[in-house]
């Protein structure tokens, strides 16, 4: 009876150290540099995760090949819910962009959806145009003169710039960066003409009279810019685009552990102290259920996969 209850607490103890322990750390991935709008993001999550629940949260910023280094390490990662990425709607679009990404989209497990939000095209204070149809008038006068800048290859701020684009029928030349925050410095120093980026990243050079926001790529007017308008105000509501963010595990990841991570998460996203510095940052907090995102993920790979199809964005 000894033996047996010793064998008992010994499986207890040491069997199931992913349902028994808290991680330390628990790693949250990023795949853009710092400074940018998702790295904000994950570092938001990473105090209040610690502040709330009392477990260490780090952020890592893996940065290269469009946030495709990042996915594969994590993709590669224990199947014990202490790595996490944080990811956007690349990570639908690189694996039909690149011929070899590292991953595929079977190899992530949703946790939670973190936020929506709009990209914003943004121009140099400098630049001879002020709205989006002085843009789009000097691009058609000027075909492949105008450069834009975004937070990589395959990242929403590429493919709505693209989409953009295509439906304003302009030639713009796409410079990718290593992350938001490059693309936007370079364009506040007139280096690069236009940047897209997320309105989290871009604010605090909007709010510096540094880069002039032209319109945002959401259906409706956004909170943190109720001044700038829409794609569809502008004449371009094909070129409508929403920007999300969520938390991916490796797949394996037992649905217990991904429960009590999305519970945590939701959580911090109901508080309004939080929702409110989402919301000056320009994005809209946005936790669902597993169930639930994991469908969203679903049509956001369907609608992503259609894009690149018919933009033509493929890349060895």
């Amino acid at each position: 009876m000894l033996r047996t209850v010793i064998v008992f607490a010994v499986l207890l103890c040491c069997g199931l150290p992913a349902a028994a322990q808290e991680c330390s750390p628990l790693r949250v991935v990023v795949g853009l540099a710092a400074g940018g709008g998702t790295d904000a993001v994950a570092r938001l999550l990473a105090q209040r995760l610690t502040e709330r629940f009392g477990r260490t949260v780090i952020v890592e910023n893996r940065v290269g090949a469009s946030g495709n280094i990042a996915a594969e390490f994590v993709a590669k990662a224990p199947r014990d819910g202490c790595t996490l990425i944080l990811r956007g709607s690349e990570h639908h679009t690189n694996p039909h962009m690149y011929s070899r990404p590292g991953y595929g989209v079977k190899d992530f497990v949703p946790v939670s959806r973190v936020l929506f939000g709009p990209t914003v095209v943004l121009a140099g204070a400098g630049q001879p145009f002020k709205t989006l149809a002085g843009l789009v008038e000097y691009g058609k006068a000027n075909p492949g003169k105008l450069s834009y800048g975004s937070s990589g290859v395959g990242g929403t701020t590429h493919v709505a710039m693209e989409l953009f684009s295509k439906t304003a029928g302009i030639e713009l030349v796409h410079i990718p960066y290593k992350g938001g925050a490059p693309s936007l410095t370079d364009g506040a120093a007139g280096i690069i003409p236009l940047v897209n980026a997320s309105v989290a990243a871009a604010m605090p050079f909007i709010t510096a009279g540094k880069l002039v926001p032209l319109s945002v790529s959401t259906p409706n007017r956004w909170s943190a810019l109720p001044q700038v308008p829409t794609l569809i105000e502008t004449g371009y509501p094909q070129a409508t685009l929403v920007y999300w963010m969520g938390l991916l595990a490796p797949a394996g990841t037992p649905l217990a552990l991904r429960e009590k991570l999305n519970q945590d998460v939701r959580a911090i996203l109901d508080e309004p102290a939080i929702r409110e510095r989402l919301a000056a940052q320009g994005y809209d907090a946005a936790g669902v259920p597993i169930a639930e995102f994991e469908k969203f993920l679903e049509q956001d790979e369907r609608v992503n996969r259609k894009l690149v199809q018919d933009l033509n964005l493929k890349l060895d």
